[in-house]
């Protein structure tokens, strides 16, 4: 694909990024801040540390974003500083409505008109693994990390992607809870493992942090976003960032399981939404967009 052709043909995932202090202390005080809140509510028996984290990552991701806007950059020739173009406004609306769906997510962890059971045959093998709390829990910091990263480097396009196909995702499950309710007791299937470290973890967020039994299992939102972020990760075009969120993503996926937080049909519904909504997502909003921009300049 000839050079001059690659910012407006998608298909290889290319999208130039503008780096710039602001962006890159922004994004490590939001990775900090995160994992202080993830493994820290567990560690110190204080769930609303991860609240509060994410709180204060959504305070200087924001801010920082509507600034690196107002600044503009080399990609956008002809346009004032000070303005923000109309892909800013539409990413400014989804980084709100991120935590909303979020938080209307983990209202739905509750019973409605009564649940169901997903749990198959193999589920009753899979042992009980406390140390994978550590990747389950950084899927908190990975998803909000990641969406500060695309806004710091102003990624917009990508962002944009991201930030609807993790929403359709988060909706659709959503939706599920109320037409097709589950549940699954996770101190029931984790009996005998609360023994050490990650044990103790394991017995916080199991009997604290969420509710029992846990209506949140199908599909398995965790699944969702960690998909959803190795595919954009991927797309970046680097190696050694890919394969690190392919073996990110595998170890989220497997701790769903050994951690008992989620049925494997869970899991695979989890997956196929976030392939589907992804795909949906990078069709209607870089795709089509790119290939008619193609069409004129050939046109002209």
């Amino acid at each position: 694909m000839p050079a001059d052709l690659r910012p407006i043909v998608p298909g290889l995932g290319f999208e130039p990024s503008t780096p710039s202090t602001l962006g890159r202390v922004a994004t490590w005080i939001v990775f900090v801040v995160m994992c202080v809140g993830a493994w820290g509510s567990v560690a110190f028996e204080a769930s609303y540390l991860l609240t509060a984290a994410e709180g204060v990552a959504f305070l200087v991701a924001l801010p920082t974003y509507i600034v690196l806007l107002r600044r503009g950059t080399a990609g956008e020739p002809g346009g004032p500083h000070g303005r923000i173009p109309g892909i800013g406004w539409t990413n400014i609306v989804l980084l709100v409505l991120l935590p909303v769906f979020m938080t209307a997510y983990g209202a739905a962890n509750a019973p409605l008109l009564g649940s169901h059971s997903v749990r198959g045959h193999w589920d009753q093998y899979v042992p009980t693994i406390p140390a994978f709390i550590v990747p389950y829990l950084f899927t908190y910091v990975w998803v909000v990390s990641t969406v500060t990263f695309l806004a710091a480097r102003r990624i917009d396009r990508q962002l944009r992607t991201v930030l609807v196909a993790g929403l359709i995702g988060v909706g659709t499950a959503i939706t599920t809870f109320f037409l097709f309710q589950t549940d699954v007791d996770t101190i029931a299937l984790s009996q005998g493992a609360y023994g050490d470290v990650f044990g103790s973890w394991m017995r916080y967020m199991d009997q604290h942090m969420f509710a029992n039994p846990d209506y949140g299992d199908f599909p398995s939102v965790h699944v969702l976003w960690s998909v959803t972020l190795a595919i954009a990760w991927i797309r970046r075009d680097r190696r050694w960032w890919s394969a690190g969120a392919v073996v990110l993503a595998a170890s989220i996926i497997v701790a769903t399981q050994v951690l008992h937080q989620h049925s494997l049909m869970a899991a695979m519904y989890g997956a196929i939404v976030a392939v589907a909504t992804y795909a949906v997502s990078w069709w209607l909003l870089e795709y089509r967009p790119a290939m008619r921009h193609l069409r004129d300049q050939r046109a002209v």
